[in-house]
């Protein structure tokens, strides 16, 4: 889980400290990467999940799952809470698994 704080929809704290104080303090479970702010458009990680997706961020809270090639493979949108993922998650898991089984090995 990585997190790209934007205020491209104006609900954005002001500053990185501000956005960091906010997350540890009404969500103090997070353990996860909180990125600078930066707007969408000069995000290379949301343009290239757009690209393979082809589906772009529409509000805040927006997902995207990315498989271990880093490519991203689906979209969630705002409403989608991140363990209603769960499923989604653990079969990209199983697969990547079942693409390193398939890989010969050299010795």
């Amino acid at each position: 889980m990585l997190a790209f704080p934007s205020n491209d929809f104006n609900q954005e704290k002001d500053t990185d400290e501000e956005i960091l104080e906010y997350v540890k303090t009404n969500f103090p479970e997070v353990h996860f990467p909180i990125f600078s702010r930066a707007p969408l458009a000069s995000n290379m990680v949301f343009q290239l999940c757009q690209k393979h997706t082809k589906e772009g961020v529409k509000w805040n809270f927006h997902k995207y799952l990315v498989n271990g090639q880093g490519r991203a493979v689906k979209s969630y949108g705002h409403r989608v809470q991140p363990m209603d993922m769960e499923a989604d998650i653990v079969a990209l898991l199983d697969e990547n698994d079942q693409q390193k089984m398939q890989v010969p090995q050299t010795y």
